[in-house]
């Protein structure tokens, strides 16, 4: 008699973990299914992220591209200003003797 109460109190043990673990289950699953969904938004959200720091790194590359080729550019037009301004100065020179040779005649 003994022997078959321990048996039933066993089996009713394990019975109720039996049901704690079936109870438990739905919520496991409920929160892999979250953290899953969490997971899977901070995927998107980094890949959105990453998106977007390439754009940018794009745009910055641009805009040194772009100010290197002026840079580039300007010592160029430093020169040609330059050799305008002595064009002109000596154009001016001329004229101004050519003025005064006209003006002794």
């Amino acid at each position: 008699m003994m022997m078959t109460s321990r048996v039933m109190m066993m089996t009713s043990r394990v019975m109720m973990m039996t049901s704690r673990v079936m109870m438990m289950t739905p919520r496991v699953m409920m929160m892999t299914s979250c953290f899953m969904m969490m997971t899977s938004r901070f995927m998107m959200m980094t890949s959105r992220v990453k998106m977007m720091t390439s754009r940018f790194m794009m745009m910055t590359s641009r805009v040194m591209m772009m100010t290197s080729r002026v840079m580039m550019m300007t010592p160029r037009v430093m020169m040609m200003t330059s050799c305008f301004m002595m064009m002109t100065s000596r154009f001016m020179m001329m004229t101004s003797r050519v003025m005064m040779m006209t003006s002794r005649v």
